[in-house]
């Protein structure tokens, strides 16, 4: 979970702030480095905590 924290942390600005023609290659960058990671248990993660929230447990 912490490296893709890192990669959000790393890429989301980049993509917020690029210039609109490089968005489609820094995407592309972000999701092939995503897909390298235990991207089912982030997602795991995720959903509990997105779960939990919705129940009222903050």
């Amino acid at each position: 979970m912490q490296k893709a924290s890192d990669l959000q942390k790393k890429y989301l600005p980049k993509l917020i702030l690029s210039d609109p023609s490089e968005f489609e290659s820094l995407w592309t960058e972000y999701v092939n480095e995503f897909a390298k990671l235990d991207a089912k248990s982030y997602e795991a993660f995720v959903t509990k905590v997105v779960k939990d929230r919705v129940a009222g447990k903050w």
